[in-house]
């Protein structure tokens, strides 16, 4: 009879998670195809790693410093984080942050996806007209 009570309640935690992750992720492609899942975060955080080292390139083009250099992708991650919460607090922007957009519990809004697409967009080509 307690092996019952421990299978029921296990198979109860299983379909309250699968609940919460298809509530937290907005779809099914969690449960259903994870390696695409998967697969669409890892270009998602190499398409972030590479806007971010190329900060790190813009800064190189400018300080001869290895230390400054090798802290600057750091120091931007964390400031368009602070700048995010000040804009989102003062003029109610929404967020974009990079903690926040390439978290997988974060849930995008429809004015994240803007941030979430053009962020690295945006880094890119601002470190690229430094080198114009």
């Amino acid at each position: 009879m307690r092996n019952y009570d421990v299978y029921s309640c296990i198979e109860a935690i299983r379909q309250r998670l699968i609940y919460s992750f298809r509530c937290v992720y907005n779809g099914k492609s969690f449960c259903e195809h994870p390696l695409i899942y998967v697969l669409i975060y890892v270009l998602q955080f190499f398409i972030y790693g590479g806007s971010f080292a190329l900060v790190s390139l813009a800064v190189s083009f400018f300080i001869d410093n290895t230390f400054l250099v090798i802290i600057s992708p750091f120091v931007t991650y964390y400031g368009l984080g602070i700048i995010s919460t000040l804009c989102k607090s003062v003029m109610n922007i929404y967020s974009f942050n990079p903690m926040a957009l390439l978290s997988p519990a974060t849930k995008l809004q429809d004015g994240m996806l803007f941030a979430y697409i053009c962020e690295p967009i945006i880094i890119c080509v601002i470190c690229g007209i430094i080198f114009l």
